[in-house]
Order: C-alpha cells, then structure tokens, then sequence
C-alpha cells in the first residue's frame, strides 16, 4: 500500500487578525468602484436604476474576486448580501453633490461589507446564513420606508 507524505504542508489561515481592517478597505474601494461605475453608466444608459442595478452586480463580482485573493471567509455571501441591500443605492445618493455621493457610497459599502464580512465569521453555517437573510431583508424593508 502507497504513503502520500507531505514535506512543507503549511496550513492557510483563511481570515487573520486584520479582517475588520480587510473588510472595511475592501468595501470602502468596491463603493468608490460603485459609485464611478454608476457615473459612467447613467450617462450612457441615462436610467439610474439600471445603472445602479448593473454596477452592483459587476461590483459584485470583482469583490468576490479581490476576497478570494485576500483569502477572506465567505465571500460569495459577503459580496451577494452587499449586493442585494444597496442595489438601490443608485437613489438613495441621487441628487447630493458629486463628494457626498462619493462619500456615501464609500461610507456605506465599507459598512455593509465589515457587517456582512464579520457576520461571515460565524463557524455555524446555518446561523450566519439566517442571520445574512434576516439583516438584507431588514435592510431593504428599511430603505422602503
């Protein structure tokens, strides 16, 4: 019978001791992402809530990317979650200055990805994704008001 044996083998530490740090940065740059993406495509699709809706979803998807890279704990929920509660942040921002639309959509992503990022350290899957489905749904119902 063979014997596999590894020299070398270290274990990856999937988040350190940084991640409140990682998260917080990482949203900061997806919202400033957010809020470009959404300026240049409301300017050619001349439709905000597409626009915003559209750019959420790339922002989206270059988040997971960047997590995966920085080897950050779930970030296909981080970046979904974040997602779908500030799909509508196109409007919210509507109407303010070029800097305090910057400004909020940096202020909040950063937030949303440091809640939804700290939430995903849960070793519980099930808890964290209840308690994900409780905070977006509570957030959107929210934003309603």
């Amino acid at each position: 019978m063979a014997e596999i044996i590894q020299h070398n083998s270290e274990q990856t530490v999937v988040s350190g001791q940084n991640y409140f740090w990682r998260n917080l940065l990482v949203g900061a740059t997806m919202g400033f992402l957010y809020w470009g993406g959404v300026a240049v495509t409301d300017r050619t699709l001349h439709n905000l809530t597409l626009s915003g809706d559209l750019v959420a979803i790339i922002v989206a998807t270059v988040g997971i990317v960047v997590m995966i890279n920085l080897r950050m704990t779930q970030p296909l929920m981080v970046a979904a979650a974040t997602g779908l509660s500030l799909a509508r942040l196109a409007g919210w921002v509507d109407g303010l200055s070029t800097v305090e639309s910057a400004g909020w959509s940096v202020l909040i992503f950063a937030a949303a990805y440091t809640l939804f990022g700290h939430l995903a350290r849960i070793t519980r899957t099930e808890v964290f994704v209840v308690l994900t489905v409780v905070v977006v749904l509570s957030i959107r119902l929210l934003s309603n008001l």
